[in-house]
């Protein structure tokens, strides 16, 4: 690390236009900011940006890989953005830590949900409009929103066998539902 200021020049002198007008009113004088300054200590590392991202990969590579990495990184920007983050409190514990470099990931969820024999569908008219929204083939994307556990996959894993079974010539239309 290297010391900016030095004993003969206070890093206060280096301070120039408005920067140095908010300091003294914050302060109160001139002679109050010039003290506060003879006794600070400004550090810098001399590390570039690049430099310290690879010490942190090569760190961090003792207990992950490289995916960990960018996790980590990830997950402390969305730290660092919003409050409370990580859940509940906003503290960084050590399972979240773990969690994020973890190279186990977890398995994903299935994504093929068993139609039950006896299901009928919520509402006819909502899904007679769907197909037919589906069918006009004008929209790339359509999302299905509702509360979890709603039935929202349950109801896309019946309609892809229904618009498979009705050989629906539109497959460019791409089906999501969100929670």
């Amino acid at each position: 690390m290297k010391n900016v200021s030095t004993k003969t020049e206070s890093f206060f002198s280096r301070v120039q236009g408005d920067a140095r007008k908010d300091i003294v009113e914050q302060l109160g004088s001139e002679d109050d900011a010039q003290a506060l300054f003879d006794v600070l200590t400004i550090t810098h590392s001399s590390k570039s940006y690049h430099s310290l991202e690879n010490e942190l990969i090569e760190r961090i590579q003792r207990f992950s890989n490289l995916d960990g990495y960018y996790r980590l990184f990830n997950a402390a920007t969305k730290w660092a953005k919003f409050k409370e983050s990580p859940e509940p409190d906003g503290w960084i514990r050590l399972h979240e830590l773990q969690k994020v470099l973890s190279m186990t990931r977890p398995e994903p969820i299935s994504q093929s949900f068993i139609i039950p024999d006896n299901y009928s569908l919520p509402n006819e008219e909502f899904h007679e409009q769907f197909v037919e929204r589906i069918s006009l083939c004008k929209q790339n994307l359509i999302v299905l929103t509702g509360a979890p556990g709603s039935g929202k996959s349950t109801y896309l894993s019946y309609l892809h066998k229904h618009l498979e079974e009705k050989k629906n010539s539109c497959n460019s239309t791409s089906l999501f539902s969100v929670s």
